[in-house]
């Protein structure tokens, strides 16, 4: 579906998981999505942008991929959206709300916990924020816990005075593994027609 704003027309497709370029790139947006929120934050976010219930589509720009949306098919809530960085302030994020709320029956709502600006978008569109379900939480909060405990003792390196903190560079390649694992896993379960 196309999506006209202020910097020309994007397009909002499905991703294909049968494509690995694809996957990739959306395992690639989604670090950078997790490494600007520990920057933001000091903590890693949650949120998956692959799985058997979500509905993954890319933004396009010019034939290129330059955001996506995941969206939880069972709540008709946005469990992510990211937008590249030049891309951003450009009115992308609000077409693809627009598009999305316009195709679907029932009201589109966001998933919580939202960044600043998300928060910000979901109150200018009038969008609500529902909480994840109890054992999605359960679930994000102990992954959360058991990859930060795991962090925390894998390394090994200074960490600026806070020892219950690991370093960024250690943080950056546990993040890699950590994402390149979750959407690689969730894409060979979405092929094989299996839930995770």
């Amino acid at each position: 579906m196309e999506l006209p704003n202020d910097v020309g027309v994007f397009t909002l497709d499905p991703l294909d998981p049968m494509l690995n370029e694809q996957v990739s790139l959306l395992a690639a947006m989604h670090y950078r999505y997790l490494f600007e929120e520990l920057a933001r934050t000091g903590r890693r976010a949650g949120g998956c942008p692959l799985a058997p219930w979500l509905t993954t589509l890319l933004l396009r720009h010019d034939g290129g991929v330059v955001g996506f949306v995941a969206l939880d098919v069972r709540t008709r809530a946005i469990e992510l959206l990211y937008v590249e960085q030049p891309y951003r302030r450009h009115g992308l994020a609000t077409a693809a709300l627009d598009a999305l709320s316009g195709a679907m029956p029932e009201l589109l709502a966001l998933k919580a916990p939202l960044t600043p600006a998300g928060r910000a978008l979901a109150e200018r569109l009038g969008l609500p924020v529902v909480e994840p379900e109890t054992g999605q939480q359960e679930a994000a909060r102990a992954d959360l816990t058991a990859w930060e405990q795991n962090l925390r003792v894998q390394c090994r390196h200074r960490r600026g005075g806070r020892p219950d903190r690991p370093c960024k560079r250690c943080y950056r390649n546990a993040l890699e593994g950590y994402v390149e694992d979750l959407v690689v896993e969730h894409a060979a379960a979405i092929r094989a027609g299996v839930s995770v």
